[in-house]
């Protein structure tokens, strides 16, 4: 049986030597549907699939508040996570996670850095030890005691050059001198705050009120607990909260969901979608190497017809044949393996920042793996079609017909319904790709509310104790603004606390002066943003009426307000909300004053170009002088050309404030679209590869049908037929192909549209226009493609095909 075998993949080795053109066709298709697909798995494998770095992932939960009316869920407060800790027996342990940002001053050179602030458990919770140094302990949290610092392995690298003398020694952050206590080790990532390059303690008793819901959290579950009882049992805690603390929690309860999922759960229905798309790409790379082996095996018949004929048995040519195609395949998967480590780098390359775990994606050996069997696999599939075909042959009618007849008898049909098939894949993938592209544009076309063209933005952040107070604040910025906007090319410097399509946001109840008092759960919210003077004007922001913010709404002066077109409607519907009064929940001053209405402004997106619209309330930064602000210059050019100069504007005021993140609005609300865009090119790129290679077959096809039936179409050409009968033919057997593959293909689309409806802005996966333009295309495609070989047909000389063997 070896020897037998042996002789078989010589033989197959040597068939496609003697065929250099076809193999090399053959193999290329080949290794670009394995290649690809191959690649995709990788990145669904590292995302998806490998373990998390924690230890027994699988027991970790991560908690959330639930708002019972809308299903959204948010952070909790520390008082509410205390009181989960101690009353959710279901948990062996939680740890709590808050937001930081830190300035690090080495030799003068200020990194901005984001952080994290967690319960001096949590590496322990997640059974990850720091790979230097020590834990957090509990004292290390206690008010008073010393300040010390976790830094990511990362941190420590680039900028102490892994020194491991670091612990123990003091780092500047923000100003104030933290001890290095620990490194954590390559790779590691907390499951919030995933881009945190240092973690401080987080003492349990350090909130700032029940209603003040900062803190994520997650929980490893108790020996022996299962997620049913966990999610009764907080049911029952969130319910005895609500009770107990009505004013908060009246209208939350409490959510669990796995970690994983808390990770990856945004870019599983993406990453599905492309795992079925590139999939439907090897299925149309399958359906054209098998219609190359058909056409390989018709050409062959007389030879195969000569082994039965002198003792072969069917199963024996069928094991052949097949031998040669898993040897094709196997040739094709050794160059997919490459083809996939090149796509693997560019998909590493060009993905969105936020796409998690992508330190986990990597042609490993449970890929090679999967890749060497898909290989074996695909070699069955299409090889085992024309194989069984052959396997058919009548040695006696092989030996006497010619071509043509074997055409007419049967070939011709099958190797259509593989170009029906490639068509029917093909369009499949276009109408996912067509649907995603449609909902891109349409989310391009989304108003952000202010005009992003010649906006620059930058971030500012003051270190130690001089800015402690609003004034010196004021002062800066003051003086700042004031040269900005002396140059010829700035038409207006203003600053906000939270620019618009970031992530950052601060949400407080709003009370209504003149309403009956209701519980802080059911006040109206609203976003909260401090602006300078000028700020709605250098953000292109319309005024709907009123007035704006002035210079002289100082701390001298009464409280004011402008809101957004959103909170008017939602709190004065058809009413004039000019000179009515507000306070917020959040007690920012004591007693918090009233807030009088001054000017309503038009809607921005505050989240992104497909964030609702949310209500808003501007502050005077003059009255509300909270911290740091992110500045934004109006240019009457390149606002790229005023990077510089700003930071010098910024080192004449005061060379000790931070200047990062200097970047274009534009590049801003392009950034806020990345993730969508990667799928989008990711699926299109698959689409149009699909495409070509169905159009590829198509050609393939009719092309071999032509040359296959010269005598036949000489013959019509010589008893009367005209040209132009013998291209319409031709064109209108492609159309009747094409037309089967359109309509099998839809029916296929709309079981794909319902794994990307979740992917889609404003746009329905049943779209007609998107339906019906990719049917035309690949109607248009289908007929060029047959265009050529049919046009080849008209132009047969009668004479020669007759005299043709």
């Amino acid at each position: 049986m070896l020897g037998t075998l042996t002789q078989d993949v010589r033989f197959a080795i040597r068939q496609l030597i003697n065929r250099p053109g076809f193999t090399a066709g053959a193999v290329l298709t080949l290794a670009l549907g394995i290649g690809a697909n191959s690649a995709i798995f990788s990145v669904v494998n590292g995302v998806l699939l490998r373990p998390l770095p924690y230890e027994a992932s699988d027991r970790l939960m991560a908690l959330w508040h639930r708002d019972i009316e809308d299903g959204d869920l948010g952070s909790t407060s520390l008082e509410n996570f205390r009181d989960w800790k101690e009353q959710a027996a279901a948990f062996g342990d939680m740890a709590a996670f808050g937001r930081a940002t830190g300035t690090l001053m080495t030799d003068e050179v200020a990194q901005r850095l984001s952080g994290a602030r967690v319960t001096t458990n949590t590496f322990r919770l997640l059974g990850v030890s720091p790979r230097l140094g020590r834990d957090f302990v509990e004292d290390d949290a206690v008010e008073g005691a010393g300040r010390v610092v976790i830094l990511s392995h990362g941190l420590f690298a680039r900028t102490f050059g892994g020194d491991p003398n670091l612990i123990g020694r003091t780092v500047r952050l923000s100003g104030v001198e933290h001890e290095v206590i620990g490194v954590m080790p390559r790779g590691f990532h907390t499951p919030h705050y995933r881009e945190a390059e240092f973690w401080r303690p987080l003492g349990e008793a350090a909130g700032c009120g029940r209603g003040c819901w900062f803190a994520r959290v997650v929980g490893r579950l108790a020996p022996g607990a299962t997620r049913d009882e966990v999610r009764a049992q907080l049911d029952v805690v969130g319910e005895r909260l609500a009770a107990e603390y009505p004013d908060d929690n009246k209208n939350v309860r409490i959510a669990a969901v796995p970690i994983r999922e808390e990770l990856v759960g945004d870019v599983r229905p993406a990453l599905l979608v492309m795992l079925v798309g590139v999939g439907l790409v090897l299925l149309i790379a399958c359906v054209n190497v098998a219609n190359l082996l058909l056409a390989r095996a018709i050409s062959r018949e007389r030879e195969l017809a000569l082994r039965a004929a002198i003792g072969a048995s069917r199963a024996r040519i069928v094991r052949q044949l097949l031998t040669e195609s898993v040897t094709l395949a196997a040739i094709g998967g050794a160059v997919g393996v490459y083809v996939a480590f090149l796509v693997v780098d560019a998909l590493i390359a060009l993905s969105p920042p936020g796409l998690p775990r992508l330190d986990a994606v990597g042609l490993d050996g449970p890929v090679i793996a999967a890749m060497a069997a898909l290989a074996m696999l695909t070699g069955i599939v299409f090889g085992l079609v024309p194989a069984l075909h052959a396997g058919r042959t009548d040695a006696g009618g092989a030996l006497t017909r010619d071509r043509s007849a074997t055409w007419r008898h049967g070939r011709g049909r099958l190797r259509d319904a593989l170009v029906v098939a490639e068509i029917s894949l093909a369009l499949t993938l276009l109408v996912g790709a067509g649907l995603l592209l449609k909902s891109f544009i349409t989310l391009l076309r989304v108003d952000p509310g202010f005009d992003a063209d010649g906006l620059l933005t930058a971030e500012t952040q003051f270190i130690g104790e001089r800015y402690a107070q609003g004034p010196p604040r004021i002062a800066f910025y003051d003086e700042l603004f004031a040269r900005l906007e002396s140059r010829s090319d700035v038409t207006s410097a203003a600053g906000v606390w939270l620019l618009p399509i970031t992530e950052g946001d601060v949400v407080s109840g709003i009370e209504v002066e003149g309403r009956p008092d209701v519980l802080p759960s059911d006040q109206p919210a609203a976003s909260m943003r401090a602006v300078t003077d000028g700020y709605f004007e250098a953000m292109g922001i319309p005024l709907i009426s009123g007035r704006r913010i002035l210079a002289s709404d100082d701390a001298n002066g009464r409280r004011v307000i402008v809101i957004s077109e959103s909170m008017a409607r939602e709190i004065w519907p058809d009413q004039d909300p000019i000179g009515r009064r507000i306070r917020f929940g959040l007690r920012f001053e004591d007693p918090e004053p009233w807030r009088e209405v001054v000017g309503v402004v038009g809607d921005v997106k505050l989240q992104g170009l497909d964030d609702r619209d949310r209500a808003i309330a501007y502050m005077p930064y003059r009255q509300f002088a909270v911290g740091s602000l992110s500045v934004v210059l109006r240019t009457t050019g390149d606002p790229a050309r005023l990077a510089a100069p700003f930071r010098a504007a910024v080192r004449s005021v005061d060379p000790q404030v931070v200047v990062y993140d200097i970047a274009s609005m534009d590049r801003i609300v392009s950034a806020s679209l990345a993730e969508r865009r990667f799928f989008m090119l990711l699926l299109s790129a698959f689409a149009a590869l699909a495409v070509t290679l169905a159009s590829v077959g198509i050609y393939a096809v009719t092309n071999y049908s032509v040359r296959s039936r010269t005598k036949e179409l000489g013959i019509r050409m010589a008893i009367g037929a005209r040209a132009t009968d013998v291209q319409r033919a031709v064109l209108v057997r492609a159309a009747v192909v094409a037309a089967l593959g359109v309509g099998l293909g839809g029916g296929a689309a709309l079981g794909l549209t319902r794994l990307m409806q979740g992917l889609l802005f404003r746009t329905s996966p049943l779209d007609p226009m998107v339906f019906v333009g990719v049917a035309l295309l690949l109607a248009v495609v289908t007929l060029f493609a047959a265009w050529l070989p049919a046009r080849r047909a008209a132009l047969v000389d009668p004479l020669r095909a007759l005299r043709q063997e």
